[in-house]
């Protein structure tokens, strides 16, 4: 019903809402119903449950993902920070002015005191 070659699962809205935002909704909609691929078991298939929610076929592993893909790009950088490591040499000085601001916020509370 409504599915044809040209517009896909959008033929369900006929002429409606104009030819640019039924491309948009195609586009999302194909990404969204493609099997993702499972971050703990390479090589395994994932499958959307709800946005945001996903399942290994295989293993019924649940993992958290982007809204349309099992994958996010801020997901992928913090990934490869964290493989690369490059944040920890400068976390020690990122705790310690976090600490130092603390302490001037707790004495500025007393004095106001």
């Amino acid at each position: 019903m409504g599915d044809t070659k040209k517009v896909g699962t959008t033929g369900r809205f006929k002429t409606r809402y104009g030819r640019s935002i039924r491309k948009r909704v195609l586009s999302v909609e194909k990404k969204q119903k493609v099997d993702q691929p499972c971050p703990r078991y390479p090589g395994q298939k994932a499958k959307r449950v709800t946005a945001g929610i996903y399942v290994c076929t295989k293993n019924n592993v649940k993992f958290t993902g982007g809204a349309y893909t099992s994958t996010t790009r801020s997901g992928k950088i913090v990934q490869k920070m964290v493989a690369q490591r490059e944040f920890l040499p400068n976390m020690k000085e990122l705790l310690e002015s976090e600490l130092d601001e603390s302490k001037s916020d707790n004495s500025k509370t007393e004095e106001a005191n």
